[in-house]
């Protein structure tokens, strides 16, 4: 049987900070949620710029990178999914 592990988490930054995240193992998966202002997201070699609202999900088994170009404070959730694994 199949297990589906989640793990949530509220994340702010302050303006000029960049978040880095090595590659995580295989399986798992990531699904962000922007609460409140404009973050830009890098996963592997693509770029996204996602606003209040958006949301973008993907295999976090590249590197990825979540950066506050904004002069004011951002907020977002990230869910992870564990599929078939322990943390």
């Amino acid at each position: 049987k199949d297990e589906l592990l989640r793990k949530l988490k509220w994340i702010e930054l302050d303006p000029g900070i960049k978040h880095e995240s090595k590659p995580h193992s295989e399986g798992i998966e990531e699904f962000i949620t922007v609460i409140k202002g404009e973050v830009e997201i890098t996963v592997g070699k693509q770029n996204f710029t996602l606003s209040s609202g958006d949301g973008i999900r993907y295999a976090a088994n590249v590197y990825h990178s979540f950066e506050n170009k904004t002069d004011s404070e951002i907020a977002y959730q990230q869910t992870t999914f564990y599929s078939g694994m322990h943390q």
